[in-house]
């Protein structure tokens, strides 16, 4: 969320912006993740959404990343509408 840019850790053990806690506390282990941030036409960041743990991969792909980049922009004009009353 604080870049506003999309994030692909292909191991996420070897990135130092990775807080485990939340694996200690579920007992999941989170090896890969892809993030996307949510943004408005104006740069306005609503939320991020965030794939883990790709199955049968190393990590993600080129290809992922264009599927959640074009989710977040659906998400993106659904918060806009609800927001302005459209």
């Amino acid at each position: 969320a604080k870049s506003q840019t999309l994030i692909n850790i292909t191991d996420v053990k070897a990135d130092p912006r990775h807080d485990g806690s939340w694996d200690k506390k579920t007992g999941q282990v989170t090896r890969n993740l892809l993030c996307m941030p949510i943004l408005d036409d104006d740069g306005k960041l609503y939320g991020c959404l965030q794939a883990v743990n790709k199955r049968g991969a190393e990590g993600f792909t080129a290809d992922d990343e264009k599927l959640l980049t074009m989710v977040s922009s659906h998400i993106s004009m659904f918060v806009h509408a609800v927001m302005n009353g459209d």
